[in-house]
């Protein structure tokens, strides 16, 4: 079940599997297309999005990861052993751009836990091919991870200049300035989660 008052639209890079570009031979092992900005696709840390670590993914949400978590639900922020704070239960759809055609849903995580900003680790299934580890934002069940193959990529998300309250210039989008567009888009949502299981 979805929690629709928590919910947050992510831009990421284009790829088809989000498991990583290279494998440990530094070969590419993902057909991806490149997703704008200055930094190279290479060392983007959403690369690993939907790569199974016993039994979690670990998500990243650029750029550099930090989330207004009190604009998504300011009631339910907490703080972890840590002192990181997060939000449980959160909706994070994740969103690439097809060259001339405009913005996609590609996955999403349902009942994730999103944390504000991003969270250092030394786990080799994260490790990029220039040595660094891939921060993330974001840990969800695997179960609870979907991935739309590249041919189920057909919603399109609106931008602010074609509709009130849609995406704008920025990685992150909390749509809540246009809630029947949000809802309109939790539904769609909901529909591919039921025709998976």
């Amino acid at each position: 079940m979805i929690d629709q008052s928590k919910v947050i639209f992510v831009q990421i890079l284009d790829m088809e599997r989000y498991d990583g570009i290279y494998d440990k031979h530094g070969h590419k092992v993902d057909d991806y297309a490149h997703a704008g900005g200055s930094w190279p696709d290479e060392g983007k840390f959403e690369q690993f999005n939907f790569r199974n670590i016993e039994g979690k993914c670990l998500g990243y949400l650029p750029p550099y990861s930090k989330v207004d978590l009190k604009r998504i639900n300011p009631r339910e922020v907490k703080l972890d052993q840590h002192k990181k704070k997060y939000l449980d239960h959160v909706l994070i759809v994740f969103t690439t751009s097809v060259k001339n055609q405009g913005r996609y849903i590609c996955g999403f995580y349902v009942n994730a836990r999103l944390f504000e900003s991003p969270i250092d680790n030394k786990l080799e299934e994260r490790k990029l091919n220039n040595g660094q580890f891939a921060q993330f934002s974001a840990i969800v069940h695997a179960q609870n991870a979907y991935l739309l193959n590249r041919s189920e990529r057909v919603m399109r998300i609106e931008n602010g200049r074609k509709k009130i309250g849609g995406f704008g210039q920025s990685n992150m989008w909390y749509a809540d300035q246009n809630l029947e567009y949000r809802k309109e888009l939790i539904q769609y949502i909901e529909k591919v989660i039921e025709e998976k299981k």
